[in-house]
């Protein structure tokens, strides 16, 4: 999300103005599934729907805030076994399957 809407954001006020309210939007409903998925998550134990709604939420936020990416994404490294399972959805790529690094 980031990536695709910066040159539009650049090319005057009004497209900044939009760009900020749809990231702005977007991180708030990522927070509120996040915070939605706690209540879910205790209703449901043995179906893993507030895991789910959580890992949506959170990779909603990642989308919509650079900084909240890089925090979200250093958080998750410390975790090698659910990095690894968890990095295609942040857009990270394997070093060693991609020739062009």
């Amino acid at each position: 999300m980031n990536e695709q809407l910066n040159g539009w954001a650049r090319s005057n006020a009004f497209g900044a103005v939009v760009v900020l309210v749809i990231r702005a939007v977007a991180v708030a409903l990522g927070l509120a599934l996040m915070a939605i998925a706690v209540p879910v998550g205790l209703l449901t134990p043995i179906l893993p729907i507030g895991a789910m709604i959580g890992f949506l939420g959170l990779v909603l936020v990642a989308a919509a805030s650079k900084t909240l990416h890089g925090w979200i994404t250093q958080m998750l490294k410390r975790f090698p076994w659910l990095w690894k399972r968890v990095k295609w959805a942040f857009g990270e790529k394997d070093k060693a399957a991609d020739p062009a690094e």
